[in-house]
């Protein structure tokens, strides 16, 4: 059975840290690079609900409330360092996307897309890791 996509509301967590698996997060340096990029994602096949978007305000405010209260276990300590590194992006106003891919190919095409608009970050979160991209 296949697991439904993410979609605005939802902000996936495993042992308490920001995951969501199957998608690349990928952090802007501003809306007119957003709006860019989800055109050549459009362009490139990927349908509206593979993307969920998030402001800078939003990621920020997500992040804020689950950094004192992550775990340990969350991937030794990585996960707790990348929410950190997402949150200073995001203050920073940087808007986010996560984009659906699951398969390496599409992964590959939106870590391209992205490093095209001048993405800040692009890692994929796989169900036991998470690979930086960019």
């Amino acid at each position: 059975m296949t697991k439904p996509k993410l979609t605005q509301q939802d902000f996936p967590l495993s042992f308490g840290a920001f995951a969501p698996v199957d998608y690349v997060v990928v952090a802007l340096p501003d809306e007119a690079a957003t709006e860019a990029l989800m055109a050549d994602l459009d362009g490139a096949g990927f349908a509206p609900e593979d993307i969920v978007r998030h402001s800078a305000a939003d990621m920020a405010q997500h992040l804020k409330a689950l950094l004192p209260d992550v775990s340990g276990a969350a991937g030794f300590g990585s996960e707790a360092h990348y929410m950190s590194n997402y949150y200073a992006l995001a203050e920073a106003g940087c808007p986010w996307l996560l984009v659906h891919a699951p398969e390496t190919e599409q992964e590959t095409r939106v870590a391209a897309l992205a490093r095209d608009r001048g993405a800040k970050v692009a890692n994929k979160y796989n169900m036991l890791t998470l690979e930086e991209l960019l």
